[in-house]
């Protein structure tokens, strides 16, 4: 009986915390135009998951692209996947390697993330970070970890 019941928490806790993140994407997708007004692409939005992938032992980090609330709950309902973190990835559509057109697009990049913090002022600031990856073409990551979910 004990068993069921603490089965039956865990469950319904999963189930707040999925809430949560479906709850987060919606609100982040109504600021996403700030990016496009600057000529910017809309914003990708992605979940990060641990998982063990059926037949094996081994860990797997996972990268999902998120297109609408119900892909995250198809994921994240999966009794083998747990959420790492949420992800804002926002890439520069500027081909150009100039310093100066990176600098703009940095610039940019910590206005979004002025206006993310001051419209997800519920979010306290020591669950978020922003990463800037170097590739063929940068952009940024702005991460919100597991733990503010879990909370």
């Amino acid at each position: 009986m004990n068993r069921i019941k603490s089965f039956s928490k865990l469950f319904e806790s999963k189930e707040l915390y999925i809430e949560k993140v479906c709850s987060l994407y919606e609100d982040i997708k109504s600021i996403g135009y700030t990016l496009e007004d600057e000529g910017y692409d809309e914003p990708e939005y992605q979940i990060c998951v641990v998982c063990v992938p059926h037949g094996t032992l081994q860990k797997e980090i996972r990268t999902i692209t998120i297109r609408n609330s119900n892909s995250i709950v198809d994921f994240l309902t999966r009794p083998t996947y747990v959420l790492r973190d949420f992800r804002v990835c926002i890439k520069n559509t500027n081909k150009d390697d100039e310093k100066q057109k990176i600098n703009v697009f940095k610039e940019e990049v910590g206005k979004y993330l002025e206006l993310f913090k001051l419209h997800m002022d519920y979010v306290p600031e020591k669950y978020i970070t922003k990463e800037l990856w170097h590739s063929k073409y940068k952009f940024f990551n702005i991460k919100i970890s597991s733990e503010y979910f879990m909370k």
